[in-house]
């Protein structure tokens, strides 16, 4: 299997997970659950044929429109099914491009962009996490990462680096700088980078996320007082990380060396 249809089917694979997890952001907005229940229009309530919920296609198509009441729908679906699917392609490309393309490493990567993007969006929109679903992640990427022989007590230190780095800012502040979510985001980091990328992630998400938040202060979209959603620069630094922790780490080696 050539590295562009690994990247066309991983693609695929991520606009599906992006369009049902757009229907469990709507769902849990609104107090639904996401196990039962069509989608349906949610202005006319008409139930949506098959050909209404083909990933991107659809939206575009419908010019983002009900096909029945032409109310407008909500961009966020779009949004959501095309970062997942970019996310899941961009991930196999890179791994298939380099002559990675053993099942495992696919496996292991597309599990992890899986969870990373379920972190980003629900902390995106409702600054929330799910420890217990981000459980089944940590135990998803820690077996991955043991079938590819990465060595077990390196995953172990960076869990818990990553996870002793949120409690200690959750208990010196009594949960004001950071909520009992982080921690579990930080023991699923360190079970899928260890210790090394772990510290690299979280150098990015702190930069990207001061660099994000200077500039929504300084156009007016952000006060001072408001929190930002920083699990979701941890998501996209953990991804940065884990398919280019290896890279930056080794130039900033060479670097300091020089």
């Amino acid at each position: 299997m050539n590295y562009s249809t690994v990247t066309v089917l991983a693609t695929l694979l991520g606009a599906a997970w992006g369009s049902f997890l757009a229907a469990w952001l709507y769902r849990y907005g609104v107090g639904r659950t996401v196990v039962k229940g069509r989608s349906s229009c949610v202005t006319c309530q008409a139930t949506l044929a098959w050909f209404e919920l083909i990933p991107v296609i659809s939206f575009l198509v419908l010019r983002g429109r009900c096909r029945r009441c032409k109310a407008l729908l909500s961009v966020r679906y779009l949004v959501v099914e095309a970062a997942t699917a970019i996310f899941f392609g961009v991930t196999a490309y890179f791994l298939a491009s380099r002559g990675v393309v053993s099942w495992s490493w696919l496996v292991t990567g597309l599990v992890a962009v899986f969870f990373l993007s379920f972190i980003f969006f629900f902390e995106l929109y409702y600054s929330i996490v799910w420890s217990g679903f981000l459980v089944i992640g940590m135990i998803g990427v820690l077996v991955g990462n043991m079938l590819l022989h990465i060595p077990f007590l390196g995953l172990i230190a960076g869990a818990l680096v990553g996870g002793g780095f949120f409690f200690a800012q959750w208990l010196i502040s009594d949960g004001r700088w950071v909520g009992e979510g982080d921690i579990f985001i930080g023991f699923f980091m360190g079970f899928l980078l260890g210790w090394q990328k772990l510290l690299l992630a979280l150098f990015l998400a702190y930069v990207g996320g001061a660099f994000i938040a200077v500039l929504l202060l300084a156009a007016g979209w952000l006060k001072r007082k408001d929190k930002i959603q920083f699990g979701s620069f941890l998501a996209v630094s953990t991804w940065v990380a884990w398919l280019y922790g290896a890279d930056i780490i080794g130039w900033y080696m060479t670097m300091m060396r020089s």
